[in-house]
């Protein structure tokens, strides 16, 4: 949602698992949802997205959207 913080997405799934990493991406001209990159173990993701995806989890208001991914392409948010 916005006005959703680094340290807030960092919270939020810090309450299933242990968050290497987050970073906020920006919501594109004209939306008002933005998507975040979390780090994580595998199996703490695999969970996540059997659990949190298409649901509300504790802390918003609106159902979230899981992926996972397993490389970030260069040239990306956190790729080189």
């Amino acid at each position: 949602p916005a006005g959703l913080t680094e340290q807030h997405l960092r919270a939020l799934f810090g309450q299933y698992g242990t968050v290497a990493s987050a970073r906020l991406l920006p919501a594109g001209l004209g939306e008002s949802t933005v998507s975040g990159l979390v780090a994580m173990s595998q199996s703490e993701a695999e969970w996540i997205l059997k659990h949190l995806h298409g649901n509300i989890p504790h802390g918003l208001a609106q159902p979230i959207g899981i992926q996972i991914v397993t490389s970030i392409p260069s040239g990306t948010a956190d790729g080189a």
